[in-house]
């Protein structure tokens, strides 16, 4: 799985100044990462069902 060190330090930095938990942080930034990586897929429904995956893990991750 994703891990802090996998993840742009300086945007988790910039997040965890601004007095957002780490791991809120961390799933905000995985969040951002996997919408960029589905937005080319022209399924909608599938783009959805993939998103809906990640929230779901990120809230499992909690």
């Amino acid at each position: 799985g994703a891990t802090a060190g996998d993840l742009d330090e300086d945007l988790l930095f910039y997040l965890r100044a601004r007095g957002i938990p780490a791991k809120e942080a961390e799933a905000l930034l995985i969040q951002a990462f996997v919408g960029e990586a589905v937005e080319g897929i022209e399924h909608a429904r599938l783009r959805d069902v993939l998103m809906e995956k990640v929230v779901a893990w990120l809230k499992e991750r909690e």
